[in-house]
């Protein structure tokens, strides 16, 4: 009877040790199995798939789509700015009708071409590079003068002015020492915006008292004088206007050219950019409808005004004394 009695006690003592060892510890974490090596996982079938489905759609290859993904992609480039010089013949054309029309006294006809003379005219000067680097100065000056300064807006003014007098054709009409100076003036704007002012100012001048813009803007005054002398019936005024025109024109085109400066002495009135420019067509050809001389560059808004526009040449001042 003790015998049963203690090898009840050791048994129940073995259970007991048992359970106990059981509770003691966390149980073991499951092991994470590593993909094997060379099967795709469900996210690169997924992929694939959808490469093939993007293959199939535009009937190209894997090694087609593949070769697209991997081949360097070619950096953005800007297009070059226009030159001014196609806008100028254009404008010697209307030009030579609206002087053939005041030379019939034709009111309707000749203030038609004077009209679309006059849109091809404030193309001419908002392409002319001194006027578009103070359009960028302007934008440089409104954000620098902001009640908090924006450096990175007036920078990226300064740089697209930079990068237009760069790339523009029209080489001869660029403002001497205006590039090299945007330059600079690019990374003090960046370190020293108040500082910056007067530069911006001061380079804003140089572009308003630009030669070529300054006889683009006296361009547009002469057909506003003609077509207010249609009314009067002044045609002698209406005809000086518009050779003043033609002769300011003539000086543009010369310096775009580089074959002379714009301030030599004007050539003869009516001889406009090139033998085809600013000369009225012969008696006896018959003119097309005012208003069907297209030119794309005609939505383009007006740059803006040179500083100092003197008044227009010595003709049409006479003629109006008449």
């Amino acid at each position: 009877m003790p015998k049963v009695v203690t090898a009840t006690v050791v048994v129940l003592l073995l259970l007991a040790t048992g359970l106990t060892g059981c509770e003691k510890g966390a149980p073991p974490q499951p092991v994470e199995q590593a993909p094997t090596a060379g099967k795709p996982s469900a996210d690169d079938l997924q992929a694939l798939q959808q490469l093939q489905s993007y293959a199939q759609q535009n009937g190209l290859t894997l090694p087609d789509v593949m070769q697209r993904l991997t081949q360097p992609q070619p950096a953005a480039q800007t297009a070059a700015p226009p030159s001014v010089q196609p806008d100028l013949k254009v404008l010697g054309w209307l030009l030579g009708w609206a002087k053939k029309s005041a030379a019939s006294q034709d009111p309707s006809s000749t203030g038609e071409w004077l009209k679309q003379s006059n849109r091809v005219a404030r193309a001419v000067l908002a392409e002319l590079p001194a006027q578009s680097v103070a359009v960028d100065l302007e934008r440089a000056i409104t954000a620098v003068s902001a009640q908090t300064p924006d450096t990175a807006a007036a920078g990226a003014a300064l740089g697209a002015a930079v990068d237009l007098l760069a790339q523009t054709p029209d080489q001869t009409l660029v403002p001497a020492d205006v590039a090299a100076r945007l330059k600079a003036l690019k990374d003090q704007v960046a370190s020293d915006p108040a500082k910056s002012m007067d530069e911006l100012n001061a380079l804003l001048v140089i572009c308003g008292q630009d030669k070529p813009s300054t006889c683009a803007y006296q361009i547009g005054k002469c057909l506003d004088d003609a077509g207010d002398a249609i009314g009067r019936e002044a045609w002698p005024v209406v005809t000086a206007e518009i050779e003043q025109a033609e002769t300011l024109m003539k000086k543009i085109g010369d310096a775009a050219a580089g074959t002379a400066a714009v301030g030599t002495a004007p050539p003869a009135a009516g001889t406009g950019t090139g033998s085809e420019a600013g000369t009225a067509p012969a008696s006896g050809v018959s003119a097309p409808a005012a208003g069907s001389a297209a030119s794309g560059a005609g939505a383009k808004a007006p740059a803006t005004a040179p500083a100092s526009t003197p008044a227009a040449g010595g003709l049409a001042a006479k003629a109006k004394g008449k």
